[in-house]
């Protein structure tokens, strides 16, 4: 177990601001997966109304997964990128003393 000394404050401003971009950028991609997420199910609404052809749908199809797809790989980049801040940042905020834990004696 460790005894918390010293907090870094300024350090964590630093790391929350960064979390706070970061969460921005997560919340910016969302939407715009949102966006592709509607325009697939229009593709598929105007497909069914015969409106577009077979290869047309096929066609905006597969561009949309892409999108979409590409969308998800930058928020699991951003999502790791967080995890790994967090976790080297972690060290140089808080100052921790390792403090033992002693068993009760019989």
């Amino acid at each position: 177990m460790a005894k918390v000394s010293k907090i870094d404050l300024d350090k964590l401003s630093e790391l929350s601001r960064e979390l706070i971009e970061m969460s921005t950028k997560i919340k910016t991609f969302q939407e715009q997966r949102e966006v592709v997420l509607n325009q697939m199910q229009e593709n598929d609404a105007d497909f069914k109304a015969g409106e577009i052809s077979k290869k047309v749908y096929d066609n905006n199809l597969r561009d949309m997964v892409v999108e979409k797809e590409s969308l998800e790989g930058k928020i699991n980049e951003i999502v790791d990128n967080i995890i790994v801040n967090v976790l080297k940042k972690q060290v140089e905020i808080v100052d921790a003393q390792s403090i033992g834990t002693k068993k009760a004696e019989k």
